[in-house]
C-alpha cells in the first residue's frame, strides 16, 4: 500500500513537470512569435514568455511615445501571448480607427474591470451586440443634442456655485472643481440637490467606484488580464478577485437605489427632468431592464465626472500659465456678454475664441492619455505589416 500511494505521487508530480514543461515551451513560442514573423510591426524586445509586460507601467503613455521616435508610427507588443500595437499618430488612428471601424470598434475581454467589477453591465466594456446597441440608442436618447437643452439650467446654477467658491477661497480651487463636477453630474443623472462639499456622503461611493474603475483599465494593472487561467482561482486565494466581486454587489445595490428612488419620484407624478428619468420612461422602448438602466447612469456618470474634472482643472492652470490668452478670452467675454450679468448657453455661439480654448484644452491635456482600448475582431494588413485577430489596439492620445 505504501509503494502505491508513493508511486501515485511520483506519477502526479512527474504529470506536474510535464504541464508545465508544455506550458512554458508554449508560452515561449507563443511570446516569441515576432522573432519567426517579420511582417508584425516594429516593436520593443520582449522577453520569453512574459514579452512586454514589465514594460507596461501606469504611465505607460510616456514610454509609448518615446518609442515613437525610434519604432515609428505603429508599435507591436506581445504581452504574455496577447498581441497589442500601440497607435502613435494621427493617420494611423484615422486609417484604422476610423476608416476600417467595422473591424476595430470592439473591445477586449476586460475580465477585472467588466466580468468581475461591474459584473458585465458596463457599457463601455461591452463587445458590440444587441445588449450594447440597445444602451447605446437609450444613452444617446437620454444626452444626446435634443435633449441637452433642459440641462442648461442646472449647469449653470452649478457654474455660479464654482465660481463663487473660487473667489471666496481660491486655495481650494481643486475641492471646488471636484464638487462642482460631481454636483453636476449626480443632479443631471438623478435629480438630487446640489452638493455642500466635494466629501458629501451622498457622492463618496461614487467617486470611489469611478476611481477604481480607472484603476483597473490601466495596462497590466492585473495580471489576470494576460494570464487568463488566473480567473479561475478561487476568491479566497485571489484578493482581487475577492474585492472586485465584493464591490460588484455593494455598487449594484447602489446604483439600483439611485435609479429606483427616481423612479418612485415619476410614480408619484414628479416630472422633474434626469437623465435617469428619461431612461425610466423609455425601458420599454429599449427592453431594458431596472438593473441595465442603473448600470447604465454608473458608465454616465464615470465618463462624466473624470472627464468635466481633469478638463476643468487644466484649464484653469492654462488660464494662469498663459496670461495673454485669459486676457484675449476676457476680452470676448466682455465684448459680447459685458460685465453686468453672467454668459449663458444663449451666448454660446458668440463667443468662438473661448470655445476654441475650451477644444484646445482636450487637446492639450486629453483626460485619459490612452483612451480606452479597441479589439481588431479579424486578422487585417496595414501598411504591409500583420495585424492578426485578437489584437488590443490602443490609441496614445498624450
Amino acid at each position: 500500500m505504501i509503494r502505491l500511494h508513493q508511486y501515485n505521487i511520483s506519477s502526479l508530480a512527474w504529470a506536474i513537470v510535464g504541464l508545465c514543461t508544455i506550458f512554458l515551451l508554449g508560452s515561449f513560442v507563443f511570446t516569441s512569435r515576432r522573432f519567426f514573423n517579420d511582417n508584425y510591426p516594429p516593436g520593443p524586445p520582449a522577453l520569453p514568455i512574459f514579452g512586454n509586460l514589465f514594460q507596461l507601467t501606469l504611465d505607460a503613455w510616456r514610454p509609448f511615445t518615446d518609442w515613437k521616435s525610434e519604432y515609428g508610427p505603429l508599435i507591436y507588443l506581445n504581452v504574455a501571448g496577447q498581441p497589442i500595437i500601440v497607435i502613435n499618430s494621427h493617420k494611423v488612428a484615422a486609417d484604422l480607427l476610423d476608416r476600417r471601424a467595422n473591424i476595430y470598434s470592439d473591445r477586449p475581454h476586460l475580465i477585472v474591470a467588466s466580468d468581475f467589477m461591474t459584473g458585465g453591465n458596463f457599457f463601455p466594456f461591452m463587445h458590440h451586440g444587441n445588449m450594447w446597441r440597445r444602451l447605446r440608442r437609450a444613452a444617446y436618447d437620454a444626452i444626446g443634442h435634443k435633449a441637452a437643452d433642459i440641462y442648461h439650467q442646472t449647469q449653470v446654477i452649478e457654474a455660479i456655485l464654482l465660481t463663487d467658491g473660487l473667489l471666496q477661497n481660491p486655495s481650494s480651487w481643486g475641492n471646488h472643481v471636484l464638487r462642482a463636477t460631481a454636483s453636476t453630474i449626480s443632479t443631471l443623472l438623478y435629480d438630487t440637490p446640489a452638493l455642500n462639499n466635494v466629501n458629501d456622503p451622498s457622492v463618496a461611493h461614487l467617486n470611489d467606484f469611478v476611481d477604481r474603475v480607472a484603476i483597473a483599465l490601466y495596462p497590466g494593472a492585473y495580471l489576470v488580464e494576460f494570464f487568463t487561467w488566473m480567473k479561475y482561482l478561487p476568491s479566497w486565494m485571489a484578493t482581487w478577485k475577492r474585492d472586485a466581486l465584493e464591490w460588484y454587489e455593494k455598487d449594484s445595490i447602489m446604483f439600483l437605489r439611485l435609479y429606483d428612488d427616481v423612479c418612485q419620484r415619476l410614480a408619484s407624478g414628479d416630472q422633474r427632468p434626469s437623465i435617469s428619468s428619461s431612461l425610466a420612461q423609455s425601458n420599454d422602448k429599449y427592453a431594458l431592464n431596472a438593473k441595465e438602466s442603473a448600470w447604465l447612469t454608473a458608465a454616465l456618470y464615470s465618463a462624466g465626472l473624470e472627464s468635466s474634472a481633469t478638463v476643468l482643472s487644466w484649464f484653469l492652470l492654462a488660464m494662469v500659465a498663459f496670461p495673454d490668452v485669459q486676457k484675449k478670452a476676457q476680452s470676448e467675454l466682455d465684448e459680447v456678454v459685458g460685465r453686468g450679468k453672467l454668459p449663458t448657453f444663449a451666448d454660446y455661439g458668440r463667443l468662438p475664441y473661448i470655445r476654441a480654448l475650451v477644444k484646445e484644452t482636450l487637446r492639450w491635456k486629453p483626460v485619459t492619455p490612452l483612451g480606452i482600448s479597441h479589439r481588431l475582431i479579424q486578422d487585417d494588413t496595414y501598411e504591409g505589416y500583420h495585424i492578426p485577430k485578437g489584437t488590443i489596439v490602443i490609441s496614445n492620445i498624450w
